[in-house]
């Protein structure tokens, strides 16, 4: 138990890495597509599960035409879908043209 009074999260290598390959992945697509220099990147805890935010105020995209042409290239979002998966997670994505995109990542967590 952390000074906070609640239980410490621990993430084990592999899961900690898979994370940080999806979040380094979101911003890459940032970087790559919605056309802005920043994005803000959020993480909280909510009982036992983590979840992580990543939002940037860019030109967004059409959803439906990003799943049709899922697993074509790179990690992807359809990888990143598939990888917070297999943790037993969740990924949600909102975008609209012109008014950007807010990619939410919810994991279990496994406490120390």
């Amino acid at each position: 138990v952390g000074q906070s009074g609640k239980a410490q999260v621990c993430l084990d290598d592999a899961t900690a890495a898979l994370v940080f390959r999806a979040v380094r992945e979101l911003l890459t697509n940032v970087l790559k597509h919605a056309h802005v220099p920043a994005a803000t990147v959020s993480l909280r805890r909510e009982g036992d599960e983590m979840e992580i935010d990543v939002t940037d105020r860019g030109v967004g995209f059409d959803l439906e035409a990003a799943h049709a042409s899922a697993g074509h290239g790179g990690f992807g979002l359809f990888n990143v879908r598939e990888q917070i998966s297999g943790l037993g997670g969740t990924v949600e994505i909102v975008s609209a043209k012109k008014q950007g995109t807010r990619v939410s990542l919810r994991m279990p967590l496994k406490l120390a």
